[in-house]
């Protein structure tokens, strides 16, 4: 997938020296930086998941499927 992109001058310049430092392109050092971020919120939303359901078990209640619907929760 392409990706278009407006950076400023001076960033895109030191980005530049910063992949030739590491010998890789550009899109290289964008692309391992994007899959690293990505990663990251993904750990974190597990994190979040496991602690939920650590403090769930704690307390004793459990995490089932839903038995009721929107009607039921709005009914009059």
């Amino acid at each position: 997938m392409n990706l278009t992109m407006t950076i400023d001058s001076k960033i895109l310049k030191q980005a530049r020296k910063a992949a030739m430092e590491r010998h890789v392109s550009l899109t290289s050092l964008v692309r391992g930086y994007l899959q690293q971020l990505a990663s990251q919120e993904t750990d974190q939303a597990k994190r979040t998941a496991q602690a939920l359901k650590a403090s769930f078990a704690r307390n004793r209640r459990k995490i089932g499927r839903i038995s009721w619907s929107r009607e039921d929760l709005h009914a009059r």
